[in-house]
């Protein structure tokens, strides 16, 4: 996969003050930073976007992202008492090693945003919804859950406020 090439290109678009969804990599004047077959702006959520170009900014290697998110998973679980082996389980599985570590993909921070959705409440249980709702597209789906599960207007609220103010 690419991905990692589409993240550095992606971050360095953004630190070159460019605007990476609205910008594609073939519009970049730099031939390096051009990817074959990813002639379309980006397609991830501004806290990806910016954790992109923070990863750069510290030189780090895409993947160490994951491991960090990977590694606050691990110790949030334990602090929550649940068993090793549930880490394990995401930590070793085959779809987790390809994509996360082979791939770069950046979803451990969805995943890691998720888990503590789902164990905090109140309004903090809103803000991680909304974080990672900003990851990708696809956590919004969960605010009837969240309505059903704890009818906050104060977190209702946050989420509201922390989309709107990144879209905008």
């Amino acid at each position: 996969s690419d991905h990692i090439l589409r993240s550095e290109c992606e971050a360095r678009t953004h630190q070159s003050g460019l605007n990476p969804y609205l910008t594609s990599p073939r519009d970049l004047s730099e031939p390096n930073l051009r990817i074959p077959g990813y002639d379309f702006p980006a397609v991830n959520g501004p806290l990806i976007e910016a954790l992109q170009g923070l990863t750069l900014a510290l030189h780090l290697p895409a993947k160490a992202s994951g491991a960090f998110a990977e590694l606050l998973l691990l110790i949030l679980s334990s602090r929550a008492g649940l068993p090793f082996h549930r880490w394990l389980l995401l930590a070793w599985s085959p779809l987790a090693i390809t994509e996360f570590w082979l791939n770069g993909h950046n979803d451990s921070w969805l995943i890691l945003l998720l888990f503590l959705a789902l164990t905090t409440t109140s309004a903090r249980s809103w803000l991680f919804l909304a974080l990672a709702t900003l990851t990708k597209w696809w956590p919004a789906l969960l605010v009837p859950t969240w309505l059903a599960r704890s009818a906050s207007l104060p977190g209702l609220a946050i989420f509201s406020a922390l989309l709107f103010s990144c879209c905008f």
